[in-house]
């Protein structure tokens, strides 16, 4: 049986109403219209297959803001190769079971550019923990524990290590590629292959790769697989003989990661080539200044009643804390938590 919702109205029909594609028309369709006269900012799409790139594009898209990778390991023809991989000893035996995969990755990533018609893609790297990835069932155990030629137990005890107490903090993101830089590599060679040959069959389109490290946190494990990235891009592009301007970056998308965000200040601009001219895929976030004051827990900010200077400035913690009890007093200063706001930005490397 089947029923048709409203979302509008949340009105519940019985049976299969027909519906028809979404298209930007009437009023919205004429103040947008007025608004891309006059407009700086691009809008991109978040997408992960190249159908809904197709339909994104057909509405407006000007490109691709995030496409995640994790979906594309876990569909039947790769999962199988990717639990190789996790459940591999050596390095060897890892990449052989990852070039199973890059075929796929290939795949997907040239019709994600097809689909944007040449329009910008930022790619982001395998994101979850492994734990995600690996069999539940007794009989796929078995047929892994085949495959790599160990026994079930061995298997089972592979599984078991890779349980977390927080695993959404934990092992994964840019980290993955730290512990298994392998990873990195076959997506970086997937992503630049595909470019490569959708820029071959569409000379007039610009294909300009962009490859984001997901969930970064610390500047040197950004540092440690930005370095794994651009020496495999470079070495597929001089393989191909191909002068192709790429980006890498990442997102500010945890506290840890905002917070000491000044640390990467010189790590923003994305590398394109090393001969080439840097660039960024997004205008750059402020640095957050290194000048917070930990006091009982809490993050607080100085705020001045008499003076003009803004409420948002951020005090010198040296300075502040140099200052006494009177001194405070009589410039009439009073202390506030600082509500530090989310962010969720792309920055460059």
């Amino acid at each position: 049986d089947f029923i048709s919702i409203d979302g509008s109205t949340g009105n519940i029909y019985d049976g299969i109403i027909p519906t028809v594609d979404a298209t930007i028309s009437g009023y919205f369709g004429r103040i947008m219209g007025w608004a891309d006269k006059y407009r700086r900012l691009r809008v991109r799409t978040n997408a992960d297959t190249p159908r809904d790139a197709k339909k994104a594009r057909e509405l407006g898209a000007e490109g691709i803001g995030l496409c995640r990778t994790e979906h594309m390991f876990f569909e039947a023809d790769r999962i199988a190769a990717f639990r190789e991989m996790i459940c591999s000893d050596t390095v060897e035996e890892r990449k052989a079971a990852l070039a199973k995969i890059l075929p796929y990755q290939q795949g997907d990533f040239e019709q994600l550019y097809e689909a944007l018609e040449g329009m910008p893609v930022t790619i982001r790297f395998l994101d979850p923990p492994l734990h995600e990835f690996v069999p539940n069932t007794e009989s796929e155990i078995a047929l892994l524990a085949k495959t790599q030629g160990k026994t079930v137990e061995q298997i089972k005890n592979i599984i078991a290590s890779l349980h977390e107490f927080n695993p959404m903090m934990g092992h994964r993101g840019c980290r993955l590629a730290v512990t298994f830089p392998e990873i990195a590599e076959m997506q970086t060679r997937a992503v630049i292959r595909a470019a490569i040959n959708v820029q071959k069959r569409h000379a007039d389109w610009t294909v300009k790769p962009e490859i984001m490290i997901p969930l970064v946190g610390e500047v040197k494990e950004l540092k440690y697989v930005k370095d794994v990235v651009v020496a495999t891009a470079d070495e597929e592009l001089k393989a191909a003989g191909v002068e192709m301007p790429y980006k890498v970056g990442t997102m500010i998308e945890i506290p840890r990661a905002a917070l000491t965000a000044d640390a990467s200040t010189p790590m923003r601009m994305l590398v394109e080539s090393p001969a080439s001219v840097r660039d960024s895929i997004s205008r750059p976030i402020q640095s957050v200044p290194n000048k917070y004051l930990r006091h009982g827990g809490r993050f607080l900010r100085e705020k001045s009643v008499t003076t003009a200077c803004s409420s948002r400035q951020i005090p010198d913690t040296a300075t502040t804390a140099k200052s006494s009890t009177a001194t405070r007093r009589k410039r009439h200063i009073h202390w506030r938590p600082l509500r530090l706001p989310a962010v969720w930005a792309a920055i460059v490397i």
